[in-house]
């Protein structure tokens, strides 16, 4: 059970993650969510901060999609500006989607990320697919009924010693010295 439910890396912010440590494991795709790890639930496009990570993810030298259970129209508006391939209507724990796009890539699972919020959509949908699964703290913001739910589950899993957030960190960008 611990494995289900313990990512390979947690992050607090992604803006500050050095995307070029999972080029070093062998990551060569990052998949990212929208809501609540990109931007706030239901946002149609992407602020500054989403244009940063999705820059500094690319500058990496990773490819780059997003992968939501937003409806496919959403996903694409959100996307088109970014000029970012995405998977709306993901269906994610399920991992159908997510595995064709990455056969019509051409990659393996072990060469994958998966990043988002949720434990049971995101890391779940990681663990079912065998890429690496990197969970990232919420932003927060409202919150439909399911996923308030989904939260109180995840509270659960921390009385049973499941705490996602002691898995390893990934690390950050290191500040220039002024």
């Amino acid at each position: 059970m611990a494995r289900l439910f313990i990512p390979d890396f947690y992050v607090e912010e992604l803006l500050d993650v050095d995307w070029t440590f999972l080029e070093d494991q062998g990551v060569r795709h990052v998949y990212l969510d929208i809501d609540n790890t990109l931007e706030l639930q239901g946002a149609r496009q992407a602020g500054p901060r989403t244009q940063a990570i999705c820059q500094s993810v690319l500058d990496a030298g990773l490819g780059l999609s997003v992968l939501s259970n937003a409806a496919t129209e959403r996903a694409r508006t959100f996307c088109a500006p970014l000029g970012l391939d995405y998977l709306g209507q993901a269906a994610k724990p399920l991992t159908g989607r997510m595995r064709q796009d990455m056969e019509t890539k051409g990659l393996k699972p072990q060469e994958l990320a998966l990043v988002g919020d949720q434990i049971f959509t995101d890391l779940w949908c990681a663990r079912a697919l065998g890429c690496q699964a990197v969970l990232v703290r919420s932003l927060g913001g409202q919150e439909g009924f399911w996923l308030r739910v989904k939260r109180k589950l995840e509270k659960f899993l921390l009385l049973l010693g499941q705490d996602p957030r002691k898995a390893p960190r990934l690390p950050l960008k290191t500040k220039p010295i002024a």
